[in-house]
């Protein structure tokens, strides 16, 4: 859809990051509201969501970023959380920049520094905002080929402008 079209707001109802204003959102059966804090819990459990803005935490390291959905949403120790986190960096090769900051790191980097936190809780349904958006052809095409080789692993919903990356992301 156009820019305006409600493409963010969409995904970010489905998150359970802003409640809609009439409807409801159902994950596995289960509604998603207030009222329900139980299975909105789970819900974000088994949900992960790459902003458009990648939301990172200045203040938080590159791999403080990614840990930070592991320290939030599982009771793992330590040690695996640092594991896994690293895991997820050097699979989108950040491995080496792990002690750097968000500001230290290119648009590019930033956004697959995004995608190894969305990526680390290992979610059933992943959903992505506008994943390219703001990066060059090169970033972008290496983003989306990224992406790519996550099918089969888990349900992914994309959210774009852009025709033709959508065509090669979804089937």
């Amino acid at each position: 859809g156009r820019s305006g079209a409600g493409k963010s707001v969409f995904l970010k109802c489905l998150a359970d990051v802003i409640e809609p204003d009439s409807g409801a959102i159902t994950f596995d059966g289960q509604t998603l509201t207030k009222d329900q804090p139980v299975a909105r819990a789970d819900f974000r459990r088994r949900c992960s969501f790459l902003f458009q803005s990648n939301a990172l935490f200045d203040s938080l390291t590159a791999l403080e970023n990614v840990a930070l959905p592991l320290e939030q949403t599982t009771s793992l120790p330590d040690k695996e959380v640092i594991a896994r986190s690293t895991e997820a960096l050097k699979q989108l090769e950040l491995d080496a920049h792990a002690d750097r900051y968000p500001s230290q790191l290119s648009g590019g980097m930033q956004k697959r520094l995004a995608l190894a936190r969305a990526i680390v809780t290992r979610p059933e349904l992943v959903l992505f905002d506008e994943p390219t958006a703001g990066l060059d052809p090169k970033v972008a095409y290496e983003v989306r080929e990224i992406i790519a080789r996550r099918k089969g692993r888990c349900t992914m919903i994309v959210s774009s402008h852009n025709l033709h990356e959508l065509e090669q992301l979804c089937d």
